[in-house]
């Protein structure tokens, strides 16, 4: 009798420690589709954020050459005037090199 009472209590322990492994994994199972979804969410931010960055670059870039395509206009346009198109040659390298030292 005292045997039987024994193995029924290995056989209860046994059964307690199954069902606490299985909650544990239902449980990580639940939080694992929200862990999957943040991961996207964070990926995708990341993306953007990269995006957003060439975006920047690209619009500086832009801007900087149609500076300097107004600027070769301005410089190889007959009706300049002499003051003005020294103006504009002194300022177009200055353009180049605030353009280099941004680092676009």
């Amino acid at each position: 009798m005292l045997w039987d009472d024994v193995n029924e209590l290995k056989d209860l322990r046994t059964e307690m420690e199954e069902n606490a492994r299985l909650k544990q994994e239902k449980s990580t199972i639940e939080v694992d589709p929200n862990m999957k979804s943040l991961t996207d969410v964070e990926t995708a931010l990341k993306q953007v954020d990269r995006v957003h960055m060439i975006v920047k670059r690209l619009e500086v870039e832009n801007m900087e050459i149609r500076v300097e395509i107004v600027a070769s206009k301005l410089i190889t346009s007959a009706s300049l005037n002499k003051p003005l198109c020294r103006l504009v040659k002194v300022i177009l390298p200055y353009l180049q090199i605030q353009k280099y030292e941004s680092g676009c």
